[in-house]
């Protein structure tokens, strides 16, 4: 997991490998204080594996911080299924703000 702020109110989330339950504390921490003014973009492409806690955790993102602005980017067909899997589609591409 890779985080990185382009700019003041901005982060950029590159997550890789496996997301489950025992990874969201050290994602929450990754993310520090979001606001409503914040902008965060994730880039989920090199995931391996997301278990339906961590996919749980992307859907509170999208729909409870009320962002500024909020994107997930998928650019590998496998990361892709394993949205579909989770019946998670809708998240990606998905831009709110």
């Amino acid at each position: 997991m890779a985080s990185t702020v382009p700019e003041p109110g901005s982060v950029l989330l590159r997550l890789s490998g496996r997301m489950d339950r025992d990874s969201l504390p050290e994602l929450r921490e990754s993310l520090g204080e979001l606001n409503a003014g914040s902008r965060l973009e994730i880039d989920v492409s090199g995931l391996e594996y997301i278990d339906a806690s961590a996919m749980g955790y992307l859907y509170a993102l999208r729909f409870r911080h009320h962002l500024a602005k909020f994107g997930i980017s998928c650019h590998s067909p496998r990361a892709r299924r394993l949205f579909h899997w989770h019946q998670a589609g809708c998240l990606l591409g998905a831009a709110a703000g």
